[in-house]
């Protein structure tokens, strides 16, 4: 199964994109800031990020950076 990372801090995104995901098959974790997105991103090793850029604790921007694998990114 594919496994997707959300990070997104606006919970309704958040949710209605994991709704969607989850819908077509997709494992869903999601995470509502930075520092938790790094931690998902560890344990589970997701096949695809979707970042938002502006979130507490770290960035978008800051989350692809600190991810040390090759993995598909979307802001």
């Amino acid at each position: 199964m594919v496994k997707i990372l959300i990070a997104d801090d606006e919970k309704d995104i958040r949710d209605i994109v994991t709704w969607y995901l989850s819908r077509e098959g997709f494992e869903v974790f999601a995470a509502a800031d930075g520092h938790a997105a790094v931690d998902i991103e560890t344990a589970h090793l997701p096949d695809l990020l979707i970042l938002d850029v502006m979130m507490p604790g770290l960035s978008g921007w800051e989350i692809a950076k600190a991810v040390q694998r090759n993995v598909p990114i979307i802001f």
